[in-house]
């Protein structure tokens, strides 16, 4: 093991090395050295001179400066841990009572294994709920396909709505062949002289019919005036003369009525002549044309917006379809995770607490027929579980093996509990601060434990392997003094010293490695330089 003090506190004085600093100033000769305020490796002072009696009464002692690789493994005393982020603290899930325990502190376990049996109320609502959710999915996905089959092929009432469609865009299109075409007829001239031709044709008729009863009431008259004539001289009979008085009014009532016939066919025939001068029957034809087609445009307007309504109808049925399903799945889904967080209990309420990962069980605080109730924390945990495969180790180590070890160098450890094995890994973290209270830093080294051997808590002895570096100058400890803010040694030259500062890379079991201000060969004071330099006797 080596020294663990800094370089600044490696001078102490007992009170034999006082006495004999004291009979030093008696002894030495020669001048102080003189001092820099900024001095650099390699810079010296001046000659300080010893004399034979003072070297040995203080047994100053010479060596020659060499190289040598030294060994540069860290030891140090660490402790086991089970890593946090392999360990699992299991809580329960809802209120409940511990049916069955099924594992003891120590036991190993695997991923998915069962520790516990909870029976519980809350855990049979979940299952009941969950299971009406699904069934409301069912029932949400089958009114949606239905919807969607409606929308893609239609009701009875769109397919009535298309079809008053397309009749009324037919209706329309003869209207508007009809208007196109009465239209032209109107502007081309096309209406004829054809109904003042009807009415006078009706007058002559009118008129033959006036003479022919004008001709009838005359031979009605005379066949009368004659029967009277033979009544009178009881030729005739009374009622032959019945007879002929009475096809004589039949036949003065026909000529009446056909002269009235003869006015008014003669009326009308005036009445066609001014409405063909003033077009009056080819505005009425375009007019009622017109109104014919703007019938039938507004007829197919009216077709198309009940289309639209019907098909509005299914549209939104179906959008609400859609909106119930996601809503039913997402209530679905929701349950399907709490039944998932819950260890999917079972339809009587129990449920099975398993371990969410392999490992060993650390901790255990139920037993059969505890309550127990993650709301209250009662208690606040029932397992603990950690994966010992791996461990941590965690030790520390101080500011000269700083420059030394780094993250991935190899740990091998050795524990009390498990005499005569090797345990190896490697180092994970390094701290990157000091800790301010003892001046150590912290190194975490991850180690292979498949047998788990290594328990948590254990101490162990641990060694951080470090790699061979190629040689170095190194000098004892012994030969470096302290002053100031520097580091110096004496060069031996011919019996007088000569202070010269040096560069200190790192210490090892009583040696430092000097990375300046030194060269291989040279001759340095070994031992006693702390009293080369404070002589006085040469002022």
């Amino acid at each position: 093991m080596k020294d663990r003090s800094p370089l600044s506190r490696q001078i102490a004085f007992s009170a034999p090395v006082l006495v004999l600093f004291v009979v030093c100033l008696f002894l030495f000769g020669g001048k102080p050295p003189s001092s820099d305020d900024n001095p650099k490796p390699g810079d010296s002072t001046d000659l300080v001179s010893v004399s034979k009696e003072g070297a040995k009464l203080t047994n100053i002692e010479v060596i020659t400066v060499a190289s040598k690789t030294l060994e540069q493994d860290v030891r140090v005393t660490g402790q086991i841990l089970y890593p946090p982020d392999t360990t699992v603290k299991i809580s329960p899930r809802l209120q409940g009572r511990v049916k069955q325990v099924l594992v003891r502190v120590g036991d190993s376990v695997g991923e998915g294994q069962t520790l516990a049996i909870l029976d519980s109320v809350d855990a049979a609502t979940a299952r009941t709920t969950a299971s009406q959710n699904e069934n409301l999915l069912r029932l949400a996905d089958l009114n949606l396909q239905k919807a969607q089959r409606q929308f893609d092929l239609g009701t009875p009432e769109v397919t009535a709505a298309q079809a008053a469609l397309d009749q009324a865009k037919t209706a329309k299109i003869w209207a508007k062949d009809a208007f196109d075409k009465i239209t032209l007829q109107a502007k081309i001239g096309g209406f004829t002289e054809k109904p003042i031709e009807d009415a006078e044709n009706a007058l002559v008729a009118a008129k033959s019919t006036f003479s022919q009863a004008e001709s009838d009431l005359t031979l009605a008259q005379k066949d009368l005036g004659r029967k009277k004539q033979l009544f009178e001289i009881g030729v005739a009979s009374k009622s032959d003369l019945e007879i002929s008085q009475d096809t004589f009014e039949k036949a003065e009532a026909s000529e009446e009525a056909a002269k009235e016939t003869v006015r008014l066919a003669d009326q009308a025939v005036v009445r066609e002549q001014k409405a063909f001068k003033s077009h009056l029957y080819a505005d009425q034809q375009v007019n009622q044309s017109r109104a014919t087609y703007e019938q039938a445009d507004l007829q197919e307007k009216a077709a198309e917006r009940a289309l639209l309504i019907t098909k509005a109808a299914i549209r939104t049925a179906l959008e609400q379809a859609k909106s119930d399903f996601r809503m039913a799945k997402f209530t679905a889904e929701n349950s399907g995770r709490q039944m998932s967080l819950l260890g999917q209990p079972n339809a009587d309420g129990t449920f099975e607490i398993k371990s969410p990962i392999s490992g060993v069980v650390t901790e255990r605080f139920v037993g059969p027929g505890q309550v127990v109730d993650q709301s209250q924390m009662t208690p606040w945990q029932m397992f603990t579980i950690a994966n010992a495969d791996k461990v941590w180790v965690e030790a520390s180590i101080y500011e000269q093996d700083l420059s030394v070890v780094s993250d991935g160098d190899e740990v091998k450890i050795e524990v009390g509990g498990v005499p005569n094995k090797i345990f190896r890994g490697r180092i994970l973290h390094i701290a990157p601060a000091i800790d301010k209270t003892s001046r150590a830093l912290h190194v975490r080294a991850e180690i292979d434990n498949k047998g788990r051997q290594l328990k948590d808590g254990m101490y162990a002895d641990v060694t951080i392997l470090l790699p061979k570096g190629r040689p170095e100058i190194a000098i004892p400890l012994s030969a470096v003094v302290h002053d100031q803010d520097y580091d110096a040694v004496y060069i031996a030259e011919s019996g007088d010293y000569k202070k010269r500062v040096i560069h200190i890379g790192g210490q090892r079991d009583g040696q430092v490695f000097i990375t300046s201000g030194l060269t291989v060969g040279e001759k340095i004071v070994s031992h006693g330089a702390i009293f080369v330099g404070h002589d006085t006797s040469g002022d």
